[in-house]
């Protein structure tokens, strides 16, 4: 059996979301690795024009300054963090007060640069002292802004595994219920029916389907409610349980038509078990004499079609109860708009329930 080829596996939502955390830190180290390398090569030529004769002399301190700049980044990075923890509009307010504190100090690493150069810090008017400090504001700023933009990207990805995770629980708690629906309903219809035989006197045949039985739940109790079976496994449970309501319907015919194509298409387990049953109940049941069921399954347009039908003469038969309301819902919970269940009169005293599934492969 695999497990159900949902968007979101038992696994998917925490591994998804932690693939594209990865990918959001690598672009926040690329971008400012990048931000600073081009800070570099403009801030050199700018000093290769300024001094040809001594742009060389900067070198080393220019990469310094850019060392220093990644390493004031990861300091806002640090504090953007701690203050993102109490929520989106504190990192915004920590954000505001950090850009131009930082914006300062790497001002003055830069003029302790210059004296490095020169051997005393060049004076320089207030125009040009405003001018550096607005240009190292700005590219903090800007910094600042692509980082909050990961930041929030990133928070919203939390948000949609935390989301994802809950779904996914309610859906498999869903199925799990759902499921669990069918054996208490099955087993008290064919204890019904072993108490039937044994009042009939027909305790061969009453010892018989308490045997079939056994080995029928033994199989079904090994399925797993979140997991798919292949059809073809399916219809070999489905068997297994008309072949105990042969023993009460020796008259009973069955006929089992499938396409080699859909034989290992995944499907829910015990998902045509209530509407096999419900042939039998409403159909065999309640028409003496020989009767018939028949299973169909074929491929049509990436969909599988499954049909059961059988003989009946009464429209009792329509609505279904309980287990056409419990295929429903699973389906709904499983595949959404993308599985249908129509039941109803398709001729005289025929009586048909009509799946279509998505076309999933392997299970």
């Amino acid at each position: 059996m695999n497990a159900l080829p949902n968007p979101v596996g038992p696994d998917a939502p925490a591994a998804l979301p932690r693939r594209r955390n990865i990918t959001s830190r690598q672009m926040l180290v690329t971008a400012t690795l990048f931000l600073w390398a081009a800070n570099f090569f403009i801030f050199t030529m700018i000093s290769v024009l300024d001094r040809p004769d001594r742009w060389v002399d900067s070198l080393f301190p220019r990469l310094v300054l850019t060392i220093i700049g990644i390493g004031f980044c990861y300091l806002l990075h640090l504090v953007l963090r701690a203050a993102g923890k109490r929520g989106f509009r504190v990192q915004m307010i920590a954000a505001i007060v950090a850009a131009p504190i930082v914006a300062d100090l790497y001002g003055w690493c830069n003029a302790l640069a210059a004296a490095m150069i020169y051997g005393q810090i060049p004076p320089l008017p207030l125009g040009e002292t405003i001018f550096q400090l607005s240009l190292h504001l700005w590219f903090f700023a800007s910094w600042i802004g692509f980082y909050l933009a990961i930041s929030y990207s990133m928070r919203l990805r939390r948000q949609e595994k935390r989301e994802a995770t809950t779904r996914f629980l309610a859906q498999a708690a869903q199925l799990q219920a759902l499921h669990y629906q069918i054996n208490p309903h099955f087993l008290f219809n064919t204890l019904n029916a072993i108490s039937s035989l044994i009042v009939d006197g027909r305790n061969a045949e009453a010892e018989a389907m308490v045997q079939r039985l056994s080995e029928f739940f033994r199989l079904t109790l090994e399925l797993d409610p979140r997991q798919d079976v292949s059809l073809d496994r399916e219809l070999a449970l489905q068997a297994a349980y008309l072949d105990i309501e042969k023993v009460r319907f020796p008259d009973m015919t069955i006929r089992i038509d499938v396409g080699d194509d859909v034989r290992a298409a995944a499907v829910p387990g015990l998902i045509l078990q209530p509407l096999v049953e419900n042939a039998v109940k409403h159909g065999v049941a309640r028409n003496p004499g020989p009767s018939h069921i028949e299973i169909s399954a074929h491929r049509a347009d990436g969909h599988i079609e499954v049909e059961i039908a059988n003989r009946a003469s009464s429209r009792a038969s329509e609505g279904g109860g309980i287990g056409q309301r419990n295929v429903r819902e699973r389906l709904v919970a499983r595949f959404g708009d993308l599985a249908s269940l129509t039941a109803g009169f398709t001729g005289p005293k025929r009586y048909s329930a009509r799946l279509v599934l998505p076309l999933v492969p392997g299970a």
